[in-house]
This record gives structure tokens, sequence and C-alpha cells, in this order.
């Protein structure tokens, strides 16, 4: 289980959940979500490359469309049921890496 703020991802079960909302990913995108959620374990402030997403995801051909789009759509998922918070921050020439949000207050 890596937990990043209030975003859990079960890296074994494929799995994830922002504070008690689970989300409803696609296999591909969930297992775009482990990949950084595994990456964001080793070493937090390291964003993954695109081309190291796209060749795990993608190791016999190119994706670099498919995951534009995946990371899109998690976003949108993340939002709602985050109220509007952003998971996967965006390094521009470097990759992806998941932001920390630390969680809200106990209810």
């Amino acid at each position: 289980m890596v937990v990043v703020g209030d975003l859990y991802v079960d890296t074994q079960k494929m799995t994830a959940k922002i504070g008690r909302t689970a989300l409803r990913l696609q296999p591909r995108e969930r297992q775009v979500l482990v990949i950084l959620s595994l990456a964001f374990h080793e070493c937090p402030a390291e964003p993954v490359p695109r081309q190291v997403i796209i060749e795990r995801l993608y190791p016999d051909r190119l994706g670099v469309t498919a995951l534009d789009v995946f990371i899109s759509t998690m976003r949108k998922k993340m939002r709602e049921a985050s109220g509007g918070k952003n998971y996967i921050e965006t390094l521009w020439g470097k990759g992806y890496k998941l932001a920390t949000h630390r969680p809200d207050k106990a209810e």
C-alpha cells in the first residue's frame, strides 16, 4: 500500500481510493497509477519519465497519445473524488509524479 496524503494505492490489488471514495479506473489507468505510486514510494521528489511509463504499458509499441488520454482521464476522476485536488503533477521535459496533499482533518 502506498499512501500519498489522502490517496491510497494498493499496488498488489491494483485498487485506489481518495479518502473513503474508491477510484473507478480502467486497467491501463490503474497501471499508470501503480507505476507512479511505486516510483513515489522509492523517491517522492523524482518524476517518472513519460517514456518509462509508455515502455511499461506498451513494451512492443508506441502509446504516447494513449498515455496523454489516461493521465487526463485519471486527473478528472481524481478531482471528482477529491473535491478538486490535482494528484498528478506534470514536470515538463521530465515526466509525471504524484502530488502530495495533506489529508483533511478527522471527521
